[in-house]
């Protein structure tokens, strides 16, 4: 009796400790994935504009929802906002975002 309750236990403990292995490393790469995404967006006003957006925002509506840009190089605008990194804005030729990052 006692060796089959300490079996018992046993599987129990190695069950709980191999799902918490698994959160523990999804929770890890959850984060991993937001800090890598973050310098592919820029928040304005409250929206977060993401450079692989499934339908690619517009610089029209760039400028609706971000204001002017602090300036602009041809097809890259750049952003200047109060406790976020700098963001360089690249559009195509068809005036759809195509990449966001972090000026250097």
């Amino acid at each position: 009796m006692k060796n089959s309750l300490c079996q018992a236990l046993f599987k129990f403990t190695s069950s709980a400790f191999s799902d918490l292995k698994k959160f523990s490393v999804l929770f890890i790469l959850i984060c991993f994935s937001i800090s890598a995404n973050a310098n592919n967006s820029i928040r304005c006003d409250g929206h977060l504009i993401e450079d692989e957006q499934i339908h690619p925002q517009r610089k029209y509506e760039i400028e609706k929802l971000c204001g002017q840009p602090d300036s602009k190089e041809g097809d890259n605008w750049i952003y200047v906002r109060p406790n976020q990194p700098d963001k360089v804005l690249h559009f195509n030729d068809n005036d759809e975002l195509e990449s966001i990052h972090d000026v250097n």
